[in-house]
């Protein structure tokens, strides 16, 4: 989830790698780099393990298909699957809803802009600015796909209302490992899906070693360290590693955590393109870190420096990442 460039240091808390007007250039390369895998991701969502595409053939009523990016940022990843459901032929706009949600203005006044002048033909793409830490029947846009409770179902007339039912794919990318409470809200997420709703959160393993990341260069292992602990900190724990747990112990199905893990340095483009990456995220997480004293003014400007000299294909290492998936029961 993206941050709202608005809020002061003090009160920041929901994501520690924003919070600059630069960072729509970071959100831009990292969906470069994690494109490949989110359409792996998708693919397993659309095929018969999971049977999305199957749901969006048979087009379930009374409710429209919709799809939710939580914390979409500038929408990036929600323009690629409406690319490739058209594609693939699963797409109805009369049928299909695409919505995104941000607490970032900038980041949604870009994705709703560029729908606007690109992507006019596909008004299906829905772009809310909303805290996802907030119960979704506080927003006015967002109330009318929820599940009603049965007393708001009654004050309805109908038995419910038109548009509602909730959500049959949720996808979160780096963003529930962010947010405090993260229990709670992905919770809150898994209960708006409508039964055999897919779910799909992506973190990072967040510990040092075979397993977790590996500095590309000497001087960042420890800054990521100390930005790995903090973002620990935020839940007290690796989210990436009990995501899992969390949906099982919620009833979900067919529940997995399948590794990600990127080459940061090296020959190939998304090992360039995460040096880069890198150099983003400590110029843009400076302000936050600094504010939280983490890290000092003159550390952060020493380490830039070094980075900008020293940083090269010769400097190698990874990144670790654990998306897990899971269905809700048709029962």
């Amino acid at each position: 989830m993206s941050s709202n460039p608005n809020q002061a240091p003090d009160t920041f808390h929901s994501y520690v790698f924003g919070g600059t007007h630069l960072d729509g250039d970071r959100l831009t390369f990292q969906y470069k780099i994690y494109q490949p895998s989110f359409e792996k991701i998708i693919e397993l969502v659309l095929g018969t393990e999971y049977g999305l595409g199957t749901r969006i053939e048979q087009g379930l009523k009374p409710a429209p298909i919709r799809i939710l990016d939580a914390g979409c940022g500038e929408g990036l990843f929600l323009y690629y699957l409406a690319g490739l459901l058209e594609q693939r032929g699963l797409f109805n706009p009369a049928t299909v809803q695409l919505i995104g949600i941000d607490s970032d203005t900038s980041a949604i006044a870009t994705a709703l802009d560029f729908v606007r002048t690109a992507q006019p033909t596909r008004p299906y793409l829905q772009f809310i600015c909303y805290d996802l830490t907030k119960p979704f029947d506080l927003n006015p846009e967002l109330r009318p796909m929820l599940p009603l409770p049965a007393t708001l179902s009654e004050a309805a007339g109908d038995g419910g209302q038109e548009g509602g039912g909730g959500f049959d794919f949720i996808y979160a990318h780096l963003v529930a490992e962010h947010i405090p409470n993260a229990s709670q809200h992905v919770k809150h997420w898994y209960s708006l899906l409508k039964p055999g709703g897919i779910i799909f959160l992506r973190d990072a393993v967040l510990d040092e070693g075979p397993n977790g990341w590996k500095a590309a260069h000497p001087a960042l292992a420890p800054f990521a360290s100390q930005v790995t602990q903090y973002i620990k900190q935020i839940n007290g724990f690796n989210v990436s590693e009990v995501a899992k747990d969390w949906l099982n112990e919620w009833g979900a199905e067919q529940v997995q955590a399948l590794p990600l893990v990127l080459p940061v340095g090296g020959d190939s483009q998304i090992g360039l393109m995460m040096l880069r990456n890198l150099v983003m995220i400590v110029r843009n997480s400076l302000p936050q870190l600094i504010a939280k004293n983490i890290t000092t003014m003159a550390q952060g400007e020493a380490l830039l420096e070094l980075l900008f000299k020293e940083l090269s294909p010769q400097c190698i290492g990874s990144s670790a990442h654990l998306d897990t998936l899971a269905r809700k029961p048709l029962a």
